[in-house]
């Protein structure tokens, strides 16, 4: 590792094999992403489901835009440079509209309380390359339907089916490259091999042997272990998505009209919206309770508009709850794994940062080298996967090196950002002698 923390990677070697710990988009994106830079490369992919996207990714609708904030953010920055990242990498990806349901038809964020006008014109101002302040009357003439509110528009964002997208990809990364899945595996531990040069991969019954090793497991993802402690924050939220069908008096609706949730424009038979937020739920099953509550959100919205209040739940007929795995600050996780015993011995309790030279006894590689994660995607993943498996990517293939553009996530999302936050709180490492 570079004499400085800003670097959070490891020199790492090159692999020959990959396994990739998960079944979402994440972990299809990335894959897809490793075998077009490293053609040679095997990749295994490891699914505790007997299908993948059955998760986070199981929706049939999902919108791609990005979190922005008044004020240029650290949030602000990576979701901005994300959309950009994912517009790209999705039309230059993405088959027909046929095989995988998609429309990049704009998103209208809508400023639906007294206080969203300014601060979307301020964020207009800061992100003219991605967004533009339109009045009422612009936004109701791109939605179709009628809306009191203004509006910050994404021109180039629109919605994609992530079932759809990760299955069709799945066929073409197994048919047309290196590319194999385990289904029906979930993964229970990881391990250095007794040679510490490589990886081994432990489920019930089954060992998968790997270079490298990248856990993109979602909500699951604290729950592999890799060292004493597993240092994946992440926190799971229930969500609901239901959708509308071509009876309802949302049909005409041409943008992702978002509000406190969500409208897509129909596919033809289905018509997403929502989102419910429900951070302690007891299982991860669709209810009545949560598709009345994406009605009343509409309807306490737009409390004028006559489409909004003709919605019923006899026009739903489809609902689908899946976890979304969030992270303390709100950005993904995604980099090179570190171990408490290398913070220990490289970083300073009291600021959390890197010793100087002087005070650093000895040499300690890190103990994980050649394990990533790519994890804590939240609402946004199909915004976010992209770039965080770009990066990912390269540092993979790259010897622990990303291309520049991409040279800025690195610290971003760095993993290690919480330890060292922890480290610097309580001046001790849990675990660590």
């Amino acid at each position: 590792m570079q004499n400085n923390p800003a670097a959070y990677t490891s020199d790492v070697y090159k692999p020959n094999k990959v396994a990739i710990i998960g079944g979402g988009i994440a972990s299809l994106i990335l894959a897809d992403y490793l075998s077009k830079k490293s053609p040679n490369l095997e990749i295994t992919l490891l699914c505790k489901d007997s299908d993948i996207a059955s998760q986070g990714s199981s929706n049939k609708q999902g919108a791609i835009y990005p979190l922005l904030q008044a004020g240029k953010s650290i949030i602000s920055t990576f979701y901005a440079q994300a959309f950009e990242h994912a517009i790209k990498y999705y039309r230059e990806t993405l088959p027909s509209a046929s095989v995988v349901p998609h429309q990049w038809c704009g998103v209208l964020q809508q400023a639906f309380n007294p206080t969203m006008p300014e601060k979307f014109k301020e964020i207009s101002q800061l992100w003219a390359h991605i967004t533009e302040y339109i009045d009422d009357k612009s936004s109701s003439e791109l939605a179709g339907i009628s809306t009191p509110y203004s509006s910050l528009y994404f021109k180039d964002g629109g919605w994609i089916n992530p079932n759809q997208f990760c299955k069709w990809l799945l066929n073409d990364l197994i048919s047309n490259r290196k590319v194999s899945i385990l289904q029906n595996t979930e993964v229970n531990s990881i391990s250095k091999s007794h040679l510490g040069d490589s990886w081994e991969v432990f489920s019930d019954g089954v060992t998968t042997f790997a270079d490298h090793v990248v856990i993109c497991a979602g909500i699951d993802s604290p729950l592999v272990t890799y060292a004493s402690i597993n240092s994946i924050p992440i926190d799971g939220v229930l969500g609901q998505v239901s959708s509308f069908n071509t009876e309802s008096s949302t049909q005409p609706l041409k943008a992702v009209l978002c509000h406190k949730g969500y409208i897509t424009p129909s596919d033809g038979k289905y018509q997403a919206f929502g989102a419910t937020f429900e951070k302690n739920y007891e299982s991860i099953t669709s209810t009545q309770e949560a598709m009345s509550q994406n009605i009343a959100q509409i309807k306490k919205v737009f409390p004028f508009e006559d489409w909004a209040q003709q919605v019923s739940n006899e026009l739903v007929n489809h609902n689908n709850a899946a976890v979304r795995a969030t992270t303390p600050d709100h950005i993904p996780i995604a980099g090179e794994l570190f171990d408490w015993s290398w913070i220990k011995h490289h970083v300073d309790n009291n600021n959390g940062k890197y010793k100087r030279a002087d005070k650093i006894q000895g040499k300690l590689d890190n103990p994980l080298q050649g394990l990533y994660c790519l994890t804590g995607l939240g609402a946004r993943g199909l915004t976010s996967a992209p770039i965080l498996a770009d990066m990912v990517s390269d540092l993979i293939v790259n010897s622990g090196r990303v291309s520049k553009p991409l040279n800025n996530l690195i610290e971003t999302t760095a993993p290690m950002r919480f330890q060292l936050r922890e480290y610097k709180r309580t001046k001790v490492l849990p675990k660590v002698n």
